[in-house]
């Protein structure tokens, strides 16, 4: 499950018609719009728009009457039936005590319109809706196997600390179109203030160092209840930007409030909010530059107080309190209407700070990464980072428009609408590596890491390429959320394998010997700045998953590859997502894995170490088959001797007796390991085992691989032990 929003309102034919309208808010025609459920009759607006009214008139004096729950599926999960669809909406439904409702698909997702009032005329209650849709979404996610998403404060109270709330419809829709919501920026700014332990007086002066006014809460007493924003010629509260931004919550992060100290600094933003009150001209405190919103006329574009030029959300041309370029009041999306619902099902789960250490996206003075991406943390350097803090914003030069940066990535990647276009960097990185490893499916895993034991692995996924590509925005926004994206191919039907070898954890001078050796990669990623790890093509047609695994172990022993990583269904990362491992962090943020080389050759170095190993392997089979066959025919003759094979099998069952409380495989094991002691040859042992050890038939299918992999484990561990000081001579007074 990807999203999920929960909205009530007054009207149900305006939202009948919306959801069963062939075109959605954008314009764009629908794949469909059919009621496939519920418990209305009606198929249409007008029958189903009479069959509310009809519950509506039990209760006219109840306003809000109509729940509105939109439920968006994730683009990797199986298509749903619509049998399947009605049923996940009626456990919605019912779970959150609707009997009056319709459930309408749109085909990626499913919308619930429901009564608020039942048939015996209650109304259902909307105390804690929210938690009790989310826990109803969790379980729906368990009971249909469908994806998993991170609970969100709601349902576990401990991420409050961090809770940043999730955007609305209005912030999405200006994502969608590349332009950062002033909400999203706020937020940017106040995490990279909350990096590091502050002052309230620090704090007040980095905000306004990055353009956001401060507005304390202090009550009559004196108490400082908490702190309001201005920004863009917006006003924007804690409880508007999330839990994590209360006063309460903030303290718990490092911001320390004495009024002995800070007041100076809460006066100093109180009077000027009061001077704005009474209509005098805003101008920034003392001591700060006027790259603030509302700098006075002038102030915008001059170079001596706003090296940048124009700053997006202020007004070019001075005086007030500055236009809003993200986005016009009506649409900047801290408003919430009908259909600004909260996402509560994907996007609200949100809240690590790993994933969001960034500033507000004009902070990277146009610097991008080696994967031609914004860094992730988009302050100016050092700010909040522990080191000197930025002196100013930093802006690309002449562009006006809010560059598409932390804030605008991070929303498309909870609502899943980045991944598709041509000149996406991540798209580009990843259609580049499938095209070099050429396979006909890959399996795809999505896994925490090993330090955030709060995560859990999601099940890996077998995807075509095209497949890998439409999933990357599910990716995206996996990755946003602190998991690393890994691939590897997939096995074949017939059990063989993709003639791709694996070879990690290799530095930049072992990938100039392999390439002056005559190799050459079909997929080789730079997992982080100097670590390499990749697949070379051996073969044109698929290969036995021994010669993959042989081959690869012998690779990483002449040019120094992980020797554990070494066998043919390694995962390694896919390009064009962040490496989420907190030693591989630099003071840019989580770097991204990038693909360095990405062909389709197989080069005669390639072809020779192949054809090394299989005649290696080829050896190796011949020498066992011989060994197999003499054994086979040392047991025959073992067997034909009546009185060796009684006494061995009497041997064999009295050491299984005294190996009494394991379970019947360790007693074989038990016995082997006696017998060889005792002097037994393997033969021999595998004869006496044969005969003697009890319900060998009934408990294994395939008996003789069995007692040969049981015999060989037993010879193992004796070779493991140390040898006794002395031994006497016990053994049988007969030799084959």
């Amino acid at each position: 499950m990807a999203i999920g929003k929960l909205v009530k309102g007054r009207g149900a034919r305006g939202l009948l018609e919306y959801l069963l309208g062939p075109t959605d808010h954008n314009g764009e025609v629908r794949p469909r719009a059919d009621v496939v459920g519920g418990t209305f009759g009606g198929r249409d607006v007008d029958a189903l728009a009479r069959e509310f009214a009809h519950l509506h008139r039990l209760r006219p004096r109840l306003g809000v009457h109509v729940a509105h729950m939109s439920l968006r599926f994730a683009p990797e999960d199986r298509a749903l039936s619509d049998a399947e669809q009605a049923a996940i909406g009626e456990y919605w439904a019912r779970g959150m005590g609707f009997d009056g409702f319709a459930v309408i698909s749109h085909g990626d997702h499913i919308h619930v319109a429901a009564s608020r009032v039942t048939a015996d005329g209650q109304v259902v209650s909307d105390q804690h809706d929210w938690r009790r849709s989310e826990a109803l979404i969790r379980q729906i996610e368990q009971r249909w196997n469908l994806t998993r998403v991170a609970s969100s404060h709601l349902l576990e109270p401990e991420r409050a600390v961090t809770h940043r709330k999730a955007p609305t419809l209005a912030e999405i829709a200006l994502a969608e179109k590349g332009e950062a919501p002033l909400a999203e920026q706020v937020r940017d700014i106040l995490e990279a203030a909350l990096t590091k332990p502050r002052t309230v007086t620090d704090f007040v002066a980095f905000l306004e160092l990055h353009g956001v006014e401060v507005l304390p809460n202090v009550a009559s007493t004196g108490k400082l209840n908490g702190f309001a924003y201005r920004y863009g010629g917006q006003e924007f509260t804690a409880k508007g930007l999330g839990r994590g931004f209360t006063l309460a919550n903030m303290q718990k992060r490092g911001l320390a409030y004495e009024p002995h100290r800070d007041l100076e600094a809460i006066n100093r933003c109180r009077a000027r909010d009061a001077a704005r009150l009474i209509g005098e001209s805003d101008h920034a405190p003392a001591g700060i530059a006027a790259t603030g919103v509302g700098a006075g006329a002038g102030a915008a574009g001059d170079p001596r107080t706003d090296p940048g030029g124009s700053r997006p959300g202020a007004d070019a041309a001075g005086g007030g309190h500055g236009s809003a370029h993200g986005g016009d009041a009506e649409n900047a999306g801290n408003r919430r209407d009908a259909g600004a619902g909260r996402i509560q099902g994907g996007a609200d789960a949100g809240g690590e700070r790993g994933s969001r250490s960034g500033g507000f996206d004009q902070g990277n003075g146009g610097r991008r990464d080696q994967n031609g991406e914004v860094p992730e943390r988009g302050l100016a350097a050092g700010a909040g980072g522990g080191g000197g803090e930025a002196e100013q914003p930093v802006r690309p030069d002449g562009d006006s428009r809010p560059p598409h940066g932390p804030a605008v990535r991070r929303l498309s990647a909870l609502a899943c609408l980045e991944g598709r276009s041509a000149d996406d960097p991540t798209v580009r990185q990843v259609k580049t590596q499938l095209a070099g490893m050429a396979c006909s499916t890959y399996e795809v895993g999505v896994l925490p890491p090993k330090h955030r034991k709060d995560l859990r692995a999601e099940r890996a996924r077998t995807f075509t390429a095209d497949q890998v590509v439409k999933s990357i925005p599910w990716l995206r926004r996996m990755n946003v959320q602190d998991y690393d994206i890994y691939i590897r191919p997939a096995p074949l039907a017939d059990g063989r394998v993709e003639p791709l070898v694996f070879i990690d954890d290799i530095k930049g001078d072992v990938v100039a010997r392999m390439r002056e050796a005559g190799f050459r990669f079909a997929a080789l990623v730079e997992s982080s700045p100097g670590n390499f790890h990749g697949w070379i093509r051996v073969a044109d047609q698929p290969i036995g998953a021994n010669e993959a695994t042989a081959t690869a172990k012998k690779l990483a022993r002449e040019f120094g590859g992980d020797p554990n990583s070494a066998d043919w269904r390694h995962y390694g990362r896919l390009a064009g997502f962040t490496n989420r491992k907190p030693e591989r962090k630099t003071e840019r943020g989580h770097p991204f894995a990038i693909i360095r080389e990405a062909v389709r050759v197989v080069t005669d170095a390639a072809r020779a170490v192949l054809a090394s190993v299989r005649a290696y392997l080829a050896e190796k089979r011949e020498a066992e088959e011989r060994g197999r066959a003499q054994r086979i025919a040392d047991i025959g003759r073992f067997r034909s001797e009546a009185a060796g094979l009684k006494e061995a099998a009497a041997a064999f069952t009295e050491a299984w007796q005294r190996a009494a409380g394991s379970d019947d495989s360790a007693r074989d094991l038990s016995a082997c390991m006696s017998m060889l002691k005792r002097g037994y040859t393997a033969a021999q042992v595998e004869a006496a085992f044969r005969e003697a050890s009890p319900g060998l038939d009934d408990r294994h299918r395939k008996v003789d691989d069995y007692v040969a992999r049981t015999v060989a484990k037993a010879a193992e561990f004796i070779e493991r032990e140390p040898p006794p000081a002395t031994r006497p001579d016990t053994s049988p007074g007969f030799r084959m």
